[in-house]
């Protein structure tokens, strides 16, 4: 899949070095100098005005009208440099809940920030294990989503739509994490029935999205890391694995790994905070897993985990994570390479920042 999708240059100018870098750091080829992913706003462009607001963050995620004027103010009101990319995707309930509202759960929305959850359901194995629906109102929002921004974007940017959530964190968000640990424990048979059929749905609406793009004459992905590619794409991740030892991860957490793994054109793993290092060997074995993408849970910045990042590399495997100025993209190239380095840059910076910061990464 090496070949460029036929993307226009209406919000991106240089896909073809973009896409070149990308497909090198997905496949350990050298590199002149790290991936760059910032986000930078068009100076002077105006804040999000929607002609009609359905008021909620419910009703907002699953309004088309709304929904398709944010994807064309986000497009308009950004600077897509570097590795950054224009994109148009369904991320439902914080791309957190679109398995859990396949399975029946009910999803809640904080009020202040409109974050997504999934309320606990204390008696939820008393329920039969969920059916794979097609009608599920956000899987059916989602297909209708992709063929919209196909018709209305084009390619003028990448199409994406994210699962995200693994079945096992999932159901801790649906049973509770504490009764979950406690499920375990007493009844594994049962947490491995439920896990199993939650990893079902996962994989049948992945394959959905699939057949949506497919019918648009599209294949690529884009996914809520930053990270983008010419197939299908997915931060595969469980959250939950910070609460397992590595015994239990690899009986409860491997196995959907694995299957998700294989479905993918290209997969990475979400690795959520320290507590989830001392599964990394067994994440790494599996041999379609390309990349690491590391969350800095505790904030002490990319510096404190330079060893953590050249294990990743000695594995083979590529890593993502957030650099907080220039000097620490600086700093980290100088310690890690170039090859297979990725960084978002959370930093406010303007296009000649961003072409100085590159140029300085080169010569290195």
């Amino acid at each position: 899949m090496r070949i460029r999708p036929p993307w226009t240059d209406r919000y991106k100018s240089n896909w073809d070095d973009a896409f070149a870098r990308m497909m090198a750091w997905w496949e350990g080829d050298p590199l002149d100098r790290p991936l760059l992913i910032p986000r930078i706003v068009k100076p002077g462009a105006p804040g999000f005005q929607p002609a009609a607001d359905p008021g909620t963050p419910e009703a907002r995620d699953l309004d088309e009208p709304y929904r398709l004027a944010a994807d064309a103010h986000a497009l308009q009101s950004r600077l897509f440099l570097a590795e950054s990319v224009p994109y148009a995707g369904t991320f439902y309930g914080s791309s957190l809940c679109m398995v859990a509202a396949m399975a029946g759960a009910r999803v809640r929305y904080t009020p202040d920030t409109g974050t997504a959850w999934i309320q606990e359901e204390p008696r939820l194995y008393d329920r039969p294990l969920p059916e794979f629906r097609e009608d599920c109102p956000p899987y059916a929002f989602a297909l209708r989503m992709i063929r919209r921004h196909a018709e209305t974007f084009g390619y003028d940017c990448i199409l994406g739509a994210g699962v995200m959530l693994d079945p096992l964190t999932t159901l801790s968000m649906m049973r509770g994490p504490g009764n979950l640990c406690m499920d375990l424990v007493e009844r594994p048979d049962l947490v491995e029935r439920w896990a199993d059929r939650l990893g079902e749905l996962f994989l049948r609406i992945a394959a959905g999205y699939r057949v949506a793009r497919a019918l648009q004459g599209r294949r690529e992905h884009y996914n809520w890391t930053g990270i983008w590619a010419p197939g299908d794409l997915e931060a595969l991740q469980c959250d939950f694995s910070a609460m397992l030892s590595p015994a239990m991860f690899r009986r409860f957490a491997m196995p959907h790994l694995e299957r998700e793994a294989a479905f993918y054109d290209y997969a990475l793993w979400h690795l959520d905070g320290p507590d989830e290092i001392r599964h990394l060997d067994d994440i790494c074995s599996v041999p379609r897993l390309r990349a690491i993408q590391w969350v800095d849970t505790r904030r002490q910045g990319p510096l404190v985990y330079t060893d953590l990042f050249r294990r990743i590399l000695a594995l083979r495997r590529s890593v993502i994570f957030v650099v907080r100025s220039a000097d620490e993209a600086l700093e980290m190239t100088r310690r890690l390479g170039k090859d297979r380095v990725a960084m978002s840059l959370a930093f406010p910076m303007t296009p000649r920042d961003l072409d100085a910061l590159e140029r300085r990464l080169k010569s290195l």
